[in-house]
């Protein structure tokens, strides 16, 4: 879907939250064809900076009970858990586009 690649029968499906499943990223390989290993594992790095970014803001933006008419422990709670949710989502997001760079950076050879 998307354009992307059917992973193999071999590779399960990633499950990054509850509810939301992604096919796995299949790790490039760098050849002399394709963009060097530097290239690769930078272009990662800035999508890990992104996230970075992103949970920055969602933390600033973590909702307190004053926020809430009438202010309420429960609706507070509730509206936190939420974004907390949301926070956990991109950290799985970030934290397998790390797996990924750090494969690159290594040669990662699932077959090895």
């Amino acid at each position: 879907m998307f354009g992307h690649p059917t992973a193999p029968p071999s590779m399960e499906i990633f499950t990054m939250h509850p509810g939301l499943t992604l096919s796995p990223l299949l790790t490039p390989k760098p050849n002399a064809a394709g963009r060097s290993k530097t290239v690769l594992a930078e272009q990662r790095l800035v999508v890990m900076e992104a996230c970075d970014d992103l949970l920055r803001s969602l933390g600033a933006a973590l909702p307190e009970d004053c926020d809430y008419e009438p202010p309420s422990g429960t609706n507070g709670d509730m509206a936190r858990k939420a974004w907390v949710e949301r926070i956990s989502l991109v950290e799985a997001l970030r934290d397998e586009i790390t797996m990924e760079a750090m494969k690159i950076t290594i040669d990662w050879n699932p077959n090895s």
